[in-house]
């Protein structure tokens, strides 16, 4: 399948600015996206209006929907997958309290983003925890 088949109808061109959102929409093992809003933030150190997304998104086998902003200038200059990935991470290691996840690791593009390992240590500590509170 490609990218494209993931993106809902006339969506693949988001924002004012417009940017490309199509490799957002693509399912992965560390987040699934559930929409997008144009919103806007004002710059603290100069007053001026930051165009922003918000993706709404749900992380793979933990409850709960989450969201990031994502400045509309980073589709085009920085890695808005990279904050994706990262923010997954930080959910997982919150589910994980009080145990600690090993260090966050960058993979190599086209990788997923969350080994086995991170997903395997995050359910176990996960499931400990909730053991602890529901046992």
């Amino acid at each position: 399948m490609a990218d494209a088949d993931f993106v809902p109808s006339g969506a693949a061109i988001f924002g004012t600015p417009p940017v490309d959102v199509t490799a957002l929409y693509v399912p992965t093992p560390a987040y699934v996206v559930r929409s997008l809003s144009q919103e806007e933030r004002r710059r603290p150190t100069d007053g001026a209006i930051v165009p922003t997304i918000r993706v709404t998104f749900t992380v793979p086998g933990l409850p709960g929907v989450f969201s990031i902003i994502i400045d509309n200038y980073a589709f085009t200059h920085a890695d808005p997958l990279f904050y994706m990935r990262e923010r997954s991470y930080v959910i997982h290691g919150l589910y994980a309290l009080p145990a600690q996840l090993p260090p966050y690791e960058e993979y190599a593009p086209g990788d997923t983003g969350v080994s086995a390992a991170l997903l395997d240590a995050a359910e176990d500590a996960s499931l400990a925890a909730l053991g602890g509170v529901l046992g």
